[in-house]
């Protein structure tokens, strides 16, 4: 779709103010807002007009002013938006952020979603980083009581998954490596999907007349091994959202929706790009009111995903690009 220069101009100060006040905008607001365009309130409600003709806005109440349509705002977004640029003081404060998080990408995922929902004061989502194929790629199993043992196992993505088991036999130092060897050499690099009886009866025909007694811990072994195939989201801020009247309706449906994580993971993989944002219907039927930024960041090969979500009127100008920068310093603070 074609529209003039100044329809352009029009539709990108109307979704401007919309988005700050949630509220129709009528033409005498809009010429005090464009005096360079030097056109009278009549020239603009004719603008108006045929903008609401053409789908991209609608007038909620006779004789009030016009909001933008799903339509409209993904016209501005594919051809008017221009970010906003971030000032020095704002890298700053996500560099620090960033760097007081964990190591660990699962525990710095759950993290990221309070901090985004903090930061923009709107709902978050973040799914943990997982490949086609997540495997570990170590195990460790240390004593921590005389009976009590703890197995851990680093996944490909630099997480730490763990189990506590108790084995009725004080095992030796030297039995321990043996057992961690084992382990090492036949659950490492393995996908979850491989996992069966005849792996467990392989580890423990090496074991001969012990393999018993460490049944507990070759099961733990396992449960992390297939354990890796369930991705993990996380989600935070509803409340936030109490604060958008034009949302309160779709409040309870948003609930619903996000206690659904194969939904919430299926739209953060839709995205095609880097940075994805969706409108209304574009998340979902019963959301329409609503709307999604999403991005990615990387650790090590695997890439995780964040998301902030609000009503469909929000400052996606300002938002994408430090959603964006916040990404990217997660990306490098995995990277060192």
């Amino acid at each position: 779709m074609e529209i003039s220069d100044r329809k352009r101009t029009i539709l990108t100060a109307l979704i401007t103010l919309h988005a700050d006040s949630g509220d129709p905008v009528g033409s005498g607001i809009l010429a005090g807002f464009l005096e360079s365009l030097s056109v009278s309130s009549a020239t603009l409600r004719n603008e108006m007009a045929e903008l609401t003709t053409l789908g991209l806005l609608e007038q909620p109440h006779t004789s009030a002013g016009r909001i933008p349509t799903q339509l409209g705002i993904r016209y501005y977004i594919d051809n008017l938006m221009n970010p906003w640029s971030m000032e020095s003081k704002e890298r700053e404060q996500i560099n620090r952020i960033v760097r007081g998080m964990d190591n660990d990408p699962e525990k710095a995922t759950e993290k990221a979603a309070g901090i985004l929902a903090e930061l923009f004061g709107l709902s978050s989502v973040a799914m943990t980083p997982r490949g086609n194929n997540p495997h570990l790629v170590h195990f460790r199993v240390l004593k921590i009581g005389r009976y009590n043992y703890a197995l851990i196992g680093v996944t490909d993505a630099g997480s730490i998954q763990s189990r506590v088991c108790r084995i009725e036999k004080d095992l030796s130092e030297s039995r321990l490596h043996h057992v961690e060897q084992l382990l090492n050499k036949y659950l490492v690099f393995i996908s979850p999907e491989d996992v069966n009886n005849d792996l467990m009866l392989r580890i423990g025909s090496q074991l001969a007349e012990e393999s018993l007694a460490y049944t507990p811990l070759i099961q733990s072994a396992l449960s992390l091994v297939e354990n890796l195939s369930s991705y993990r989201v996380y989600t935070d801020g509803e409340q936030n959202l109490f604060s958008y009247r034009d949302v309160y309706s779709q409040i309870l449906p948003y609930l619903e929706y996000i206690n659904d994580s194969k939904k919430l993971a299926e739209l953060l993989l839709r995205a095609q790009t880097s940075f994805s944002i969706y409108i209304g219907e574009e998340i979902d039927p019963s959301l329409t009111n609503l709307g999604m930024i999403t991005g990615h960041f990387r650790a090590g090969r695997l890439n995780g995903h964040l998301g902030v979500i609000g009503p469909a009127r929000m400052n996606y100008a300002y938002i994408l690009p430090r959603l964006r920068y916040f990404c990217e310093a997660l990306s490098e603070a995995f990277s060192e």
